[in-house]
């Protein structure tokens, strides 16, 4: 036979009796608590108060975690919908969305510390991803620059070419050849 639980006369009171010890004992001592039970009629044990709480605090934070979560992901629908009008967004916009994040991540590490790390792991995350778009458009303004240069040595290379291609024409005299390359220059 399975021994009951030394918490369970606690458990089957009303959820508002429940409530009500759960306030009393934030206030007062264990023994206390225990004691006020027993002036109100109900006794129980230090160690039954004890699970008693621990099992209430417990729950109290999954639902508090619970909702948290639902409102993350209430929050989560309305980025991806502003998302959704705006694909690219300015990286200012992002920063302001990572700060809110990253504080309700650390809001709730108090009860949860892997949530601590996971707060760190999504900065690092991010600021990695900010830091690569950064390069990626300094590389851009980088490639640009350096087509630029190239257009500019193509563009300073041809008439060169077209003189090398004047004198090398066999079948233009001299004379020619010098005409040629005045007008490869302008100097008609």
């Amino acid at each position: 036979m399975k021994k009951p639980r030394s918490d369970g006369k606690l458990r089957t009171l009303p959820e508002s009796r429940q409530v009500a010890i759960v306030e009393y004992s934030s206030n007062h001592s264990l023994e206390q608590t225990v004691k006020w039970l027993l002036d109100d009629g109900l006794q129980t044990s230090s160690s039954a108060m004890s699970v008693f709480l621990e099992a209430r605090r417990e729950l109290e934070l999954q639902s508090k975690v619970l909702t948290s979560i639902s409102s993350a992901a209430e929050q989560c629908r309305e980025v991806e919908q502003a998302f959704a009008k705006n694909p690219a967004p300015a990286v200012e916009t992002l920063i302001k969305l990572h700060r809110v994040l990253t504080f309700q991540l650390t809001r709730h590490a108090a009860a949860d510390p892997e949530l601590l790390t996971m707060a760190d792991k999504f900065t690092k995350t991010v600021l990695g991803a900010f830091a690569t778009q950064n390069n990626a458009g300094v590389d851009g303004q980088k490639l640009a620059l350096e087509e630029r240069r190239v257009s500019v040595l193509e563009e300073k290379a041809a008439p060169a070419d077209e003189t090398e291609k004047a004198l090398g024409d066999v079948e233009l005299t001299e004379e020619e050849k010098a005409q040629r390359i005045r007008e490869i220059y302008g100097r008609v």
